[in-house]
Order: C-alpha cells, then sequence, then structure tokens
C-alpha cells in the first residue's frame, strides 16, 4: 500500500552512497566485508600529527598532500599506537572521533602514509579497536527471532548477515509510517547498482524479515528507473582540456558542461555511455525527474570526478533550490548521504549545485561554499554510526531540517 502524505515539511530527496554508506563490502573496488569493516574505523581513528605541521595549518582540515607523508606514532589522546595490543579492564581506549571537525592537531589514521594498512586496521596498528570491529560484525548479523524461514538471497547473501544495513530500511519504514512525501535516490560510482536494486525490491514486496509487512510498489528499483549521470562539454564551448588532471581550484570545473541522465543500458568497455538514449539533459530536467520518482538510482561519472582530481564540483552533485521565503512547507530539501564527503574544500565526492533564478540556471559552489553545507545538504557517514544506531539516518534528516529551516 502507498501512504499518502499528511506532512506540512517539504518533499525530502534523500541521496544515499552505496559502498560504505549502506553496505560493507566492494565487489568493483576488490574489497571483502572484513576490508570495508577495518576501513570505516580506520577513518574515524583519529592520530596525533607532528606539533611543527599542526601549527602551520590555518584551518581544522591538514592537506592530503602533507597527510600522507605522516607516519603517526600516537593516538589523538596520546597513546601509542602498538600493533599487537592486548587490552585489560584498566586499559583506556582512546574513542574513535565521527565529528565533522577534526580533533586539533590530528588527523584520520586512513589519511596518513598507513592508509595501505587500513583493510587490515584491527589486525596490526589499530589492533586496540578489534572490540569494535567485533560488535559492527555482531550488529550486521541477521536477527534470528524474526526468521522463520529461509531468509531471501536478495536481502542476505550469505544467509547470516544483513547486505544492506538495518538502519537504511528502518529509515524508510518509519518516514513511510510518519507520512513523509520523500523520494530515494541511491548514487554510486561503482557497478553495485543492480544488486542494491535487487535487495531494495525484496523489502519493498516484503520479503525483509524484519519488515514482514512492509509493501509498497512505487519504491520498487528496477531498470526503468535506473540512470547513469555523465556530464558532457557543451557543443558551443571551445576551450581545450588538459590531458593531466586537473588540480585547480580557481575555476569550476562543471562550467560549459551539462549533467545528464542516461538510460540503464550496458555499460561500453570504456565506461562510456554517450552513444545511449539521454533521459534528462540539465539540472532542472534532471531535478523533474528525480523529484518526480519515489525510488531511483544513478550511477554517477567516476572518470569525470578522476580527472579533476577529486574535486567536490567534479563529483557526485546535489542541488539545493532556492527558497527566498525559507518555508518549511514548500518545495524540495536534498541531502546527500556519503561516506567520502571530506571536510577539505579539494578532496571529496559530493558538487552542491546552487539554484540562481534570477539567471534561471544552477552553478557549482566553491569547495569552501560546499563544506559549509555539511549538516544541512550534506552529510558526512562515519559508517559505524549507522551499523549502531539505527535511527542514525534518520537523526541526520531532523538535524538538517532544523538547520534549514532556521538559516
Amino acid at each position: 500500500m502507498t501512504s499518502k502524505t499528511t506532512s506540512n515539511k517539504k518533499h525530502l530527496v534523500l541521496h544515499f552512497d552505496v559502498n560504505e554508506t549502506l553496505l560493507a563490502g566492494d565487489v568493483a573496488g576488490g574489497d571483502t566485508k572484513d576490508d570495508c569493516l577495518n576501513k570505516m574505523i580506520a577513518k574515524n581513528a583519529f592520530v596525533q600529527i607532528p606539533k611543527e605541521i599542526a601549527n602551520e595549518l590555518e584551518q581544522n582540515y591538514a592537506p592530503k598532500s602533507i597527510l600522507k607523508k605522516i607516519e603517526p606514532t600516537n593516538w589523538w589522546d596520546g597513546t601509542i599506537i602498538t600493533p599487537k595490543f592486548e587490552p585489560n579492564k584498566d586499559e583506556k581506549i582512546p574513542k574513535i572521533h565521527t565529528k565533522w571537525d577534526w580533533i586539533n592537531g590530528c588527523a584520520p589514521y586512513y589519511r596518513t602514509a598507513f592508509k595501505n594498512r587500513a583493510k587490515t586496521f584491527t589486525k596490526c596498528d589499530g589492533s586496540i579497536y578489534r572490540p569494535l570491529y567485533l560488535q559492527l560484525e555482531q550488529s550486521l548479523l541477521l536477527n534470528e527471532d524474526n526468521i522463520s524461514e529461509e531468509v531471501d538471497p536478495r536481502i542476505s547473501h550469505d544467509g547470516k548477515s544483513h547486505f544492506l544495513f538495518p538502519a537504511f530500511f528502518h529509515t524508510i519504514a518509519t518516514l513511510d509510517r510518519q507520512k513523509r512525501d520523500f523520494t530515494i535516490v541511491l548514487r554510486t560510482f561503482g557497478s553495485d547498482l543492480s544488486d542494491v536494486a535487487n535487495a531494495i525490491t525484496a523489502f519493498a514486496t516484503g520479503k525483509h524479515p524484519d519488515f514482514p509487512d512492509f509493501y509498497r510498489s512505487d519504491l520498487i528499483l528496477s531498470p526503468k528507473n535506473m540512470y547513469r549521470g555523465r556530464w558532457k562539454k557543451d557543443d558551443n564551448d571551445t576551450t581545450t582540456t588538459s590531458n593531466s588532471k586537473s588540480k585547480s581550484t580557481g575555476t569550476d570545473c562543471t562550467a560549459n558542461h551539462t549533467y545528464n541522465l542516461h538510460e540503464w543500458a550496458p555499460e561500453k568497455e570504456n565506461g562510456s555511455n554517450s552513444k545511449s538514449k539521454i533521459v534528462a539533459s540539465g539540472d532542472e530536467d534532471v531535478l523533474q525527474l528525480i523529484e518526480g520518482s519515489t525510488m531511483c538510482g544513478i550511477q554517477d561519472d567516476y572518470n569525470f570526478w578522476d580527472k579533476h582530481n577529486c574535486l567536490p564540483q567534479s563529483g557526485k552533485p546535489i542541488w539545493i533550490r532556492s527558497d527566498p521565503n525559507h518555508s518549511e512547507s514548500t518545495g524540495t530539501h536534498h541531502i546527500m548521504f556519503d561516506d567520502n564527503i571530506q571536510n577539505d574544500p579539494l578532496d571529496s565526492i559530493v558538487g552542491a549545485r546552487f539554484e540562481d533564478k534570477d539567471q534561471n540556471k544552477y552553478t557549482s559552489l566553491s569547495g569552501e561554499d560546499i563544506q559549509k553545507m555539511q549538516g544541512k545538504y550534506l552529510v558526512r557517514v562515519p559508517t559505524v554510526e549507522p551499523i549502531l544506531n539505527t535511527d542514525w539516518f534518520l537523526e541526520q534528516i531532523e538535524t538538517c531540517e532544523e538547520r534549514v529551516k532556521n538559516k
């Protein structure tokens, strides 16, 4: 049964990254579930930066170019990093840090010279966090009390643990119960959208053991509402671009480009979908398609992001509609959840595009302005949080709505 909204709040358009935001495991990237759980902790385990470097920084983050040369020796609280840590009851374990602002003079272990150890983090330098790893693993196991028969393989690939995090389905079920008007958009650079679509379709048709009575046909995700998002240089643009990766921050790399949604056709060998049918072209056309859906999926343009050196403007676009009256009961509110949103103007995965009604167009915000959208339109996902707290996505939605309402 499809719920009709009775809420006077804005239409929520919730964009969810897939890998390490909704699931643990990246087949395309070669990461196992074990690899991903270790990486999740490494991304939120902070270490001390040498004082001589920290004192030179004017911002609350350190550029990637600096961090990748640092070999940390202490956790953020001064505890010595010990590869074979064996805790006892009196041992103090430094808490992981999942907030947006970094700890003064510290940085995530994952962004240091030891990033290559992240996939085995709790078996080497991060052994002090092994209990947290086991807690995450336990939280992803199926609830045996809810299982009366064999679990649908779309929900659990191994028959023991969840494929998609329970918090995701809990969020959808709660918004449905609250009769909120919402759209769910799955966003990925990878090739996992079909498996995710299968799991969501199973949930939407009452096959999830935790939500056996849930049914909404408009939440079924099939190829007809799956797309490939690609940036295309405008035909009338005469500027030339270098084959080398862009490192410029003074210009908008999406200027003179159009973001298009292509039909879900088989991917070409070179990753290009330039020959497939375009179903939406340009910001407003894309928005009308997305906002007119209840569920859709987009494979975004990794090549464009990689070519532009991971600048946020070249990443997955999200749209901020102009709302001069700041009315809570009109318009739409887009929110993007992604574990790879970074507090760094030069290295992040989401680009915010702002509506300029006077010029009747959307433009990409600067890296610094994109940072300011955190907690309003962007939510960095420290993945340990939604695994351990099924209400986490809902709490962030509420925070974002309050901040936008009171801006």
